[in-house]
């Protein structure tokens, strides 16, 4: 696979890096909020979906998936391995996909309670623009927020 150019290790992800995916899914998420091995490959074989992971060697360390939707790069998940955070991995897999899309405004999701991501996000620019109840079950706020870019 090609390497994306950034001074992280992120290349674009493979079949085998699936279920290593999986695995760091279920470290950062809640069960329910986790994406199978299985919805990671649908992802995966999907055309026009962006799917990239960084590594650490031969072992996965995050992976961030993103398509354009309605003129929007719109930003579905990102997850980083709980012994990688805090390193720079996050916004290194976002600044890659914003860099493949860089006349595109950007729209994410993050769970409310997520302060720790939304810090990232805002000082990459992106703004709060809006919230859904629920978006992450019962009684878990989703918060939007998105990137401007002209």
């Amino acid at each position: 696979m090609a390497q994306i150019a950034t001074s992280a290790h992120i290349t674009y992800a493979g079949w085998r890096d699936l279920r290593d995916l999986a695995a760091i899914q279920r470290a950062s998420f809640r069960r329910d909020l986790a994406y199978k091995w299985w919805m990671l490959a649908f992802f995966w074989l999907m055309p026009g979906i962006t799917f990239l992971v960084t590594r650490d060697g031969d072992r996965a360390t995050g992976s961030i998936i993103a398509d354009v939707d309605r003129g929007r790069l719109r930003i579905m998940n990102i997850a980083v391995h709980p012994d990688y955070r805090q390193q720079g991995i996050g916004t290194e897999l976002m600044n890659a996909v914003l860099d493949k899309y860089p006349q595109l405004s950007a729209v994410l999701m993050v769970q409310e309670h997520n302060t720790a991501a939304q810090s990232m996000y805002a000082r990459m620019g992106f703004v709060r623009t809006g919230t859904m109840d629920s978006y992450y079950g019962t009684g878990n706020t989703g918060i939007e927020m998105t990137l401007k870019r002209s």
